[in-house]
C-alpha cells in the first residue's frame, strides 16, 4: 500500500493522504486548514460552491482518477507518481476539449422570459394536450415590466385547437381591460396567419378571423412566436392543469413551480444559468454518492 499510516476513509482516500494532496497541489485546487477539517461532503460542496464550472469539470476529473488509481493499487498492485496521475488527469480533460472543438454543437441561446416593453402588458399562452383521453388544458397569464403576474386564466376543455388557444389568450387581454399587449406562444403558424393581411381560406379560417377581431380592442397588440423557456409559466400551469397536479394554488392562481418561475423570469436567469446549476447538482451528486457507496 501506498499509506499505511491512516485508516481507509473517503477524506483518506480523495484528500488526506500526501499522494491526494499532492495531486491537488499540481492541480492548483486548495483549500483552508479550517476546511481540510470537514467531512467529505461538505469538503466537497465547500469547493463546488467556490470554484467555477471548468475548475468543477478538474476536480470531478481528479475524484475519478484518484479512485482509479486507489483501486489499481489494491487490486492490481499498479502505483504511478503522483505527477504522471495529474498529467493523465490534464491530457484527458485536454482530449476532452478536443472532441468538443471537432463535434457539431448546436448552441443553446441563453433565452428568458422578457419583460414587455414601454407601458404594455405581456399575455403568454400554452397548452397540454391528451391524445389517449382527448382533451386538453390552456393556461394564460398576464404579467407587467416588472414581471408581476396580474392575472391568470385556467381553460379545461376537451378540445382545443391550437389557434383556439391563440383566439383565447388575445380575448383574455381584451376582457380584462388592457389597451397595449404583447401575446407571445409557441403557434407560430397560427401567429403568421393572424398577422398577414390577406384572407385566410385554410380550416382554422374562423378562429383567425375572430382573432383579427378581437385585435381591434387594443391600441396596440403585438403578437409574437418564442420557444419554450420563454413561455415556461403558462406551460407549467398547462402541463400540472392537465395532470391534476396544480390543485394546490398559491396567490395569483400559481403553484409553488409556476412560482419559481416567476421568480427566476424576473431575476432574467437565462436557460445557460439554470443548465449551469443542474450540472453542480449532477457532479456533486456523483462525487458525493457514487463514491461513498462503492468504497465500503
Amino acid at each position: 500500500m501506498r499509506c499505511l499510516r491512516s485508516e481507509e476513509s473517503t477524506e483518506h482516500v480523495f484528500r488526506d493522504y500526501p499522494f491526494a494532496n499532492d495531486v491537488w497541489t499540481r492541480l492548483g485546487i486548495g483549500w483552508s486548514l479550517k476546511q481540510n477539517q470537514l467531512p467529505y461532503k461538505d469538503w466537497i460542496q465547500n469547493l463546488f460552491e467556490r470554484e467555477s464550472n471548468q475548475r468543477i469539470r478538474t476536480i470531478v476529473c481528479a475524484i475519478w482518477a484518484l479512485w482509479t488509481d486507489r483501486n489499481k493499487l489494491i487490486h492490481e498492485r499498479k502505483m504511478q507518481t503522483s505527477a504522471n496521475l495529474t498529467h493523465f488527469i490534464i491530457d484527458y480533460l485536454r482530449e476532452l476539449d478536443g472532441v468538443n472543438k471537432r463535434l457539431p454543437i448546436s448552441k443553446l441561446v441563453n433565452e428568458s422570459w422578457r419583460p414587455p416593453e414601454d407601458i404594455n402588458v405581456k399575455i403568454n399562452f400554452d397548452a397540454a394536450f391528451d391524445k389517449q383521453h382527448k382533451r386538453s388544458c390552456t393556461e394564460i397569464v398576464i404579467r407587467n415590466s416588472s414581471g408581476q403576474v396580474l392575472k391568470t386564466k385556467h381553460i379545461p376543455s376537451t378540445f382545443a385547437a391550437e389557434a383556439l388557444v391563440c383566439v383565447q389568450a388575445v380575448r383574455f387581454g381584451a376582457e380584462s381591460g388592457f389597451l397595449r399587449v404583447e401575446v407571445e406562444g409557441g403557434t407560430l403558424s397560427v401567429i403568421k396567419k393572424i398577422l398577414c393581411e390577406d384572407d385566410d381560406r385554410s380550416e382554422i379560417r374562423s378562429y383567425i378571423l375572430d382573432a383579427k377581431r378581437l385585435k381591434s380592442n387594443f391600441i396596440n397588440c403585438r403578437l409574437k412566436h418564442e420557444g419554450r423557456q420563454m413561455n415556461r409559466v403558462a406551460h407549467i400551469l398547462a402541463k400540472e392543469g392537465l395532470s391534476d397536479e396544480g390543485n394546490a394554488y398559491l396567490v395569483n392562481g400559481l403553484s409553488k413551480s409556476a412560482a419559481w418561475a416567476v421568480e427566476e423570469d424576473k431575476r432574467g436567469e437565462g436557460v445557460d444559468n439554470r443548465q449551469a446549476r443542474s450540472r453542480k447538482k449532477e457532479a456533486m451528486r456523483f462525487c458525493s454518492e457514487t463514491i461513498q457507496n462503492e468504497i465500503f
